[in-house]
């Protein structure tokens, strides 16, 4: 979850979590919570309120959003502006999409099969059964 400082009606900053210490905007005090757990009422008694989500449109060939936290009503919220792609997310676009023509790319053959440990293929043909010599020789 995202939380935003908001102060006077300004949002200051925006973290994953309130930071580890806070000052309280009532009276001041310096807050540091149990166990670094914060509730929501201490986290608002400093200022820190969670941002609503709100889905992000789907990028379109020619468009894209650009992410900022708003006040809407007094609540921080996930603003998503749609834009024209720049040139530049346009190429980065294409070259990606050429790049794809390439991969992924063919296997390899198996080192086995390329380097064969024989060069030739075995015999076919029986050898003739060696002459036995006789005892007296």
């Amino acid at each position: 979850m995202t939380y935003a400082l908001v102060v006077g009606g300004i949002i200051q900053s925006t973290r994953n979590t309130p930071p580890p210490a806070a000052r309280r905007l009532d009276t001041g005090a310096w807050v540091t919570p149990l166990d670094g757990i914060w509730t929501e009422a201490l986290a608002a008694a400093c200022g820190w309120l969670p941002v609503a989500v709100v889905a992000r449109t789907a990028d379109t060939a020619t468009h894209t959003s650009d992410y900022a936290v708003t006040l809407v009503g007094g609540v921080p919220t996930d603003t998503w502006t749609v834009r024209a792609k720049t040139q530049a997310e346009l190429d980065a676009t294409t070259s990606t999409t050429n790049g794809a023509a390439y991969w992924p790319r063919p296997p390899l053959p198996s080192p086995t099969t390329r380097h064969s440990w024989r060069s030739h293929p075995p015999p076919t043909h029986r050898r003739s059964p060696k002459s036995k010599r006789s005892p007296d020789r």
